[in-house]
């Protein structure tokens, strides 16, 4: 028979095809039945499939028997049991899934379903005589040792592989007791240690559910007791030392039977009450009342003792005690002590009193909010004290620059009126004046930027501009003045074209501002190289020098406001010191980073990394600006006040 006559006869029903151990068609009916999407198993090894979709149990994809029990895991890690038939063509095999009509976990409203969703013990259900995991709720799969704690990682796996040491246990010998006479078993504290965390204890049921008349599955209900059983060994082990011990704590020690009848209690609990007889618990109460610190009365049913009475473990429970005219603080901590039979036996509260502690905490806090005050009131000052400077030199640096403007006007007049009538000594006068006007000019220019920079008033205004054509008119436009001190500056570019968002003016005062440090700290015959590269989407602009270099250790220091690596060298180069700061901060404005590596002797490398990036603009074809006009001429004199004259 053909395969295309296999395909019509089977319906409705789920398969897949397999050519080559590749599955090459899957139709919707397995893709519902999986609750993945046909893509998802299309293409891959059928072995690989059958793992991925975890098909047991004892599953051999070379003896597929079609009258077997098998079982596989949805998207949603639902079980389902189905029957496979394998149909055998020339080159493709045929494998046909019949999911089986009623499971035991098909009605959402039977007790299994219930308890298992209910998560109030330890559920899990495994198929026999494998013990495959079929089904736990997460308080079960919380007592499984990582990472086997999650149903992702344990559905479908045997308990061989899940639970260590499980091989030839006892607790193996039991399920396997279980599937032969068919009888559940109740287990109390049963101890097992094969887990890596050691000695555990657990009560437990095993039920075993038949189907066709054998036993198909184990239903185990199991609940960690470790705790109790270990406490009340510690507890017994201990009891006739008890009493002795107890007397000579410091914390209060009270312990009760489960009708409030005190069984015993320490000098520190009697000093608690020391007018009363205590007998029962509540004596002594009558003109004692509990709040708990926000002084909301505790009602007794919220008590350590009533709680711990239910069974509760009680830790850190804080609590204020009034006494008339006596206010104490205390911490509570209890636990209950179980009879053999699981009921509580007695419960043990210790109290220790913390009214020095909490006063101490008291004392500390007002004293921590006393200082952040403090801190505060100083940070205020100081941050008025910054703006009241910053508005000082903002203030003076306009009125330097009114002047400075008439000095320099007066300067460029006579040089175009009465250059001619000057003697050689008065122009050297008039250069000299020239010079300092412009060396004030800078401090100036710079004082006021960076009183905007404090203030966050860094205006930015970007215009697509060729990067690399700026930048090669602004290196070239310095030669002049480099050559003056005998050093060469050369402009080197792995690009010849970029197009970028940036405010040149900025970006002039920038290079510049590199380019004139960089020939202050030159000799003579040295050469000074601005590079231009493409560096992971960004633009890198290196200015390097030859020159004295600057100590490791003084590094982070260039870039500071005011900040000089040595006092005469500084001020021979930075006046101020704020050139270097002004740069960083126009860098930054720019949205890119700037850099230094420098070595004593060697020279120094200044580093920026601007960002590659175009803005949107209605008309993009504008013309090139004239890098070479009045502005670049006057922001290179200023920069260069120092250099020329």
């Amino acid at each position: 028979m053909h395969n295309e006559d296999h395909l019509y006869n089977l319906n409705e029903q789920s398969f897949l095809i397999v050519s080559n151990d590749t599955v090459v068609k899957v139709n919707q009916f397995f893709a519902n039945l999986t609750e993945y999407s046909m893509n998802e198993l299309l293409n891959k090894n059928i072995t690989d499939l059958f793992k991925f979709l975890r098909i047991g149990s004892n599953f051999e994809i070379e003896n597929i028997d079609v009258k077997s029990d098998y079982f596989l895991f949805t998207r949603t890690l639902e079980v389902k049991f189905i029957y496979i038939e394998v149909i055998k063509e020339i080159d493709k095999q045929i494998y046909i899934f019949k999911e089986k009509v009623k499971s035991i976990f098909e009605d959402e409203s039977s007790y299994l379903s219930q308890i298992l969703s209910d998560n109030l013990s330890g559920i899990a259900v495994y198929s026999a005589p494998d013990f495959t995991l079929l089904k736990a709720n997460q308080t079960y799969l919380n007592f499984y040792e990582a990472p086997y704690n999650r149903q992702e990682n344990v559905l479908g796996m045997p308990i061989y592989d899940i639970i260590t040491g499980f091989k030839d246990s006892s607790i193996e010998n039991l399920l396997k007791d279980t599937i032969a006479n068919g009888k559940t078993k109740v287990l109390k504290e049963f101890m097992y240690d094969k887990y890596k965390r050691g000695v555990t204890y657990w009560d437990s049921t095993i039920t075993p559910l038949f189907e066709g008349g054998r036993v198909k599955y184990i239903v185990c209900n199991a609940c960690d007791v470790t705790e109790r059983v270990v406490h009340r060994k510690e507890i017994l082990k201990q009891k006739d030392e008890l009493e002795a011990v107890i007397e000579n704590i410091n914390d209060a020690i009270f312990i009760y039977d489960t009708e409030g009848n005190l069984y015993t209690l320490n000098k520190a609990a009697r000093d608690y009450f020391p007018s009363e007889n205590l007998k029962k618990y509540g004596d002594g109460y009558a003109y004692t009342k509990f709040f708990s610190f926000d002084n909301t009365e505790i009602p007794p049913e919220e008590r350590p003792f009533p709680l711990i009475k239910k069974g509760h473990i009680v830790n850190d429970y804080k609590a204020k005690m009034v006494q008339g005219d006596t206010i104490r603080y205390i911490n509570i901590s209890g636990r209950p002590v179980y009879n053999l039979d699981q009921s509580v036996r007695l419960s043990i509260v210790r109290s220790r009193d913390i009214t020095e502690d909490i006063r101490k905490e008291c004392i500390i806090k007002e004293q921590q909010e006393l200082l952040l005050k403090k801190e505060r009131e100083k940070s205020e000052a100081l941050k008025a004290s910054l703006e009241m400077k910053d508005e000082f030199l903002s203030i003076i640096s306009h009125e330097f620059r009114t002047p400075l403007n008439v000095i320099n006007s007066a300067i460029q007049a006579i040089n175009y009126i009465c250059k001619d009538e000057l003697s050689d000594r008065a122009k050297d006068y008039v250069k000299m004046i020239k010079q300092n006007v412009l060396r004030q000019m800078r401090l100036v220019n710079n004082l006021l930027d960076i009183t905007r920079a404090n203030s966050g008033n860094i205006k930015i205004n970007k215009k697509n501009i060729d990067i690399v054509h700026l930048t090669k008119s602004i290196t070239e436009s310095v030669n002049i003045y480099a050559s003056e001190k005998g050093v060469s500056v050369t402009f080197v570019s792995s690009i010849t074209k970029k197009v970028v968002g940036i405010d040149d003016e900025k970006y002039e005062r920038i290079l510049l501002n590199l380019i004139s440090n960089a020939i202050k700290f030159s000799v003579e015959e040295k050469s000074i190289t601005v590079k231009m590269r493409s560096v992971r989407g960004s633009i890198c602009i290196e200015v390097s020098d030859r020159g004295i270099g600057i100590p490791e250790e003084k590094i982070d220091l260039i870039f500071e406001r005011f900040g000089q690596v040595d006092s005469s060298i500084s001020r021979y180069a930075e006046g101020a010191g704020i050139g270097l700061s002004l740069v960083k901060r126009f860098v930054e404005a720019l949205g890119g980073s700037i850099s230094l590596k420098s070595k004593l002797g060697k020279g120094s490398t200044f580093t920026i990394l601007l960002p590659c990036e175009k803005l949107v603009e209605k008309n993009t074809d504008k013309p090139m600006i004239d890098l070479l006009g009045n502005r670049l001429i006057e922001i290179t004199n200023v920069e260069f006040s120092d250099i020329y004259f």
